[in-house]
């Protein structure tokens, strides 16, 4: 797998897990699901914004 690959893998894993933590907000409303949902969904953003940038310099 390129490194492009790998970071789109790990977007999908970040947004899984943004799903998840969000999941767990709606049920039971404590702020730390909310939180780490909201951390992991602008992470997943993050990883996006930069893969393509890091295939360049490749």
């Amino acid at each position: 797998m390129d490194r492009k690959k790998v970071e789109y893998v790990k977007a999908v894993v970040l947004v899984v897990v943004a799903a998840i933590f969000a999941w767990g907000f709606g049920s039971t409303q404590t702020a730390y699901f909310g939180i780490f949902a909201v951390l992991c969904g602008v992470l997943a953003v993050f990883v996006l914004w930069r893969a393509p940038k890091l295939a360049a310099h490749e």
